[in-house]
């Protein structure tokens, strides 16, 4: 668990950097397509090989060294023991030295607390990111949810002969969006409606919104957002790669509709 929260957040930073230094001279589209890298992390626990100098061998050996300082501070313990190899000799350790049926005293009762609320830490923590996933996960499910029925009960026909996808005019949202996961529909609103050349371009970035699949992104965004609920850089990334969706389709749908 700590090498993914680590290596997703070095990587959030690394692609944060790039995007920063190589801001005018790429592409939106490639700019924004880095972001496929910080999701992948995000959504995959495993780590698929290792070096000498990889983040998750950092952080072995520090979680290694630290509980080795914390439970056996003895010069019997050689610094590449694991865990168990730890916790096997603590336990030699005192068998050696109490005697049979001897009572521990106050300060060895200490100690057993603390090395039990250690090994009882890990299922503590696990239990309330699990508790924040689903609870951040039903959140997202609700208000999408609340938005498709206050959309749908205000919405209006609108027929745009120049694309596939079906429109409506909505006076329950702000701007021109696309929502929809099975049925996808472009919503604008009453303003846009009336005005054809900004209908239009309205209509054009939303249809390239669906054609980059940006709806399932979306969904990815949501996911990462779960699962990493609490860290602050997965907000900050899932801000900024929205902010780089929108400027991605904006390039595409220059593209399409010229210059001028």
């Amino acid at each position: 668990m700590i090498n993914w929260i680590i290596s997703s957040s070095v990587l959030i930073i690394v692609v944060i950097c790039l995007r920063t230094l190589f801001k005018g001279k790429i592409r939106l589209r490639f700019q924004y397509a880095l972001w496929l890298l910080v999701a992948i992390r995000l959504l995959i626990p495993l780590s698929f090989g290792s070096s000498a100098i990889s983040v998750q061998n950092v952080t072995n050996h520090v979680v290694r060294q630290s509980n080795v300082q914390r439970f056996v501070e003895t010069d019997d313990v050689s610094p590449n023991m694991n865990e168990t190899s730890v916790t096997e000799n603590r336990i030699k350790i005192y068998d050696s030295i109490l005697p049979e049926n001897a009572q521990l005293n106050e300060d060895d009762s200490d100690i057993s607390k603390r090395f039990q609320l250690s090994e009882s830490l890990p299922q503590i923590t696990s239990c309330l990111w699990i508790m924040g996933a689903v609870g951040l996960g039903i959140i997202f499910v609700i208000t999408n949810a609340h938005f498709h029925r206050k959309i749908k009960n205000s919405r209006q026909r609108l027929e745009v002969s120049y694309i596939n996808l079906p429109v409506y005019v909505s006076d329950a949202i702000d701007s021109p969006c696309l929502f929809g996961i099975f049925r996808p529909c472009i919503y604008v609103t009453q303003s846009v409606a009336e005005n054809s050349m900004l209908l239009r371009h309205c209509v054009y970035h939303e249809l390239t919104h669906f054609k980059q699949g940006d709806l399932f992104w979306g969904i990815l965004r949501c996911a990462c957002l779960s699962l990493h609920w609490y860290n602050p850089l997965v907000w900050w990334a899932a801000r900024l790669s929205r902010q780089d969706a929108e400027l991605a389709c904006d390039e595409a749908t220059i593209a399409k509709l010229g210059e001028d």
